[in-house]
């Protein structure tokens, strides 16, 4: 029954044009169920739009009064995304580095974050590396390469099947020109809806 649920998937994804070399679908057993292991190997397929496809075939009875789910008869779903290696997410790193660059220039010691493209930017730590943040928190720290700062921000955007996002982006304002004038508490006019500061 699964093994026709995956061909059913792997059919649909192909008329949107993802093959079986961009998109992986693969049918394994389960205790007493079946499940649908979907991984995306292509970094520019999105997963929301891989998830709605598959989670469609996804089937699990539970116990009406607990909510338990019942043994036997189930299809699991799993839509991921497979890791990618650093040869593949260098093109992309390169292409951001020159903006890393640009607001690691800007950065001082008063834990400002600067953008550097979407919803990415970088501060200054107090030992002289680096912090990655997006809106929702810290990224990850870095030490003083514009490299490593530049395969962070594209190993996440990878995570989420979003490296297109590099290429169609266009070039911050604040990452190539001057920075727009600065209040008296030296935060940077940013387009982001979160506190500007770090800590």
């Amino acid at each position: 029954m699964s093994k026709e649920k995956a061909a059913e998937i792997r059919k649909i994804l192909k008329t949107k044009g993802w093959s079986s070399r961009k998109v992986s679908v693969r049918s394994e057993p389960c205790t007493l169920s079946n499940s649908l292991r979907i991984e995306i190997k292509d970094a520019l397929v999105p997963l929301n739009e891989v998830e709605a496809v598959a989670k469609k075939y996804q089937h699990v009875d539970r116990c009406e009064f607990s909510g338990e789910i019942l043994c036997g008869g189930n299809t699991y779903v799993n839509v991921s995304y497979q890791s990618y290696p650093e040869s593949v997410l260098d093109p992309y790193a390169d292409r951001i580095v020159a903006r890393v660059e640009a607001a690691m220039a800007k950065v001082e010691n008063d834990h400002t974050i600067y953008p550097v493209v979407g919803e990415y930017g970088v501060c200054g730590d107090l030992v002289g590396g680096y912090d990655v943040w997006k809106k929702n928190g810290l990224l990850c720290k870095c030490g003083a390469r514009a490299e490593c700062v530049a395969h962070c921000i594209v190993a996440d955007l990878a995570s989420q099947g979003r490296l297109g996002e590099i290429s169609e982006a266009p070039e911050p304002a604040l990452a190539v020109s001057e920075p727009a004038p600065e209040p008296a508490d030296r935060t940077p006019a940013l387009d982001w809806d979160w506190s500007h500061r770090a800590y």
